[in-house]
């Protein structure tokens, strides 16, 4: 795995998916973090020239990017976006659950955790009382997700005022408190 943050805010992370399959992202601010106006409009095809101009410049030694980027048969624009929190997910036998609810930007994989906690709580409440079960559920799970929305668009904002000791500090708390092993 490769993760690399250049001067000009650019990210890449990249991974082996398979025997012979990478998977990677750049990850490129192209306004202030805060809610999108408008449509995101996801899954827009994107070309190598477009991606390979955000890492002008960059010189990885080992790891070919352009070469990574310019042999990717398929590039997809997908914007990393948030929105604010919505005053209710549901009404009567309807409710959102999960990105649908809150979405958020990527940070620390709290959407997909939000999303497992949100199917457990709801789980949960239609199990105790079916009725009231989706009402109980959003009850119970709408402010502390409006707190992670907030914590995590804050995180986006403030990633470059983090310190190289600060995000290796983070990274071997995560690393001990997840049992994740080192390679």
């Amino acid at each position: 795995m490769i993760l690399v943050r250049g001067g000009g805010k650019a990210e890449l992370i990249a991974y082996p998916i398979g025997p012979s399959l990478v998977n990677w992202v750049a990850m490129v601010p192209v306004a202030e973090p805060g809610p999108l106006p408008g449509d995101a409009n996801w899954n827009r095809p994107a070309s190598a020239q477009e991606v390979l101009r955000h890492f002008d410049g960059w010189d990885l030694g080992w790891f070919d990017l352009p070469g990574l980027i310019g042999n990717s048969a398929t590039i997809l624009e997908y914007p990393m976006v948030d929105r604010d929190p919505l005053p209710s997910w549901g009404e009567g036998r309807v409710t959102l659950l999960g990105d649908a609810a809150h979405p958020m930007y990527p940070v620390g994989a709290n959407g997909a955790s939000q999303a497992i906690v949100d199917a457990r709580v709801l789980a949960d409440e239609l199990a105790r009382d079916f009725p009231a079960g989706l009402a109980g559920y959003e009850s119970t799970r709408r402010k502390a997700t409006s707190a992670v929305v907030a914590a995590n668009r804050e995180m986006q904002r403030t990633v470059d005022e983090r310190s190289r000791r600060e995000l290796l500090r983070i990274t071997e708390t995560y690393r001990r408190d997840t049992g994740a092993v080192r390679s």
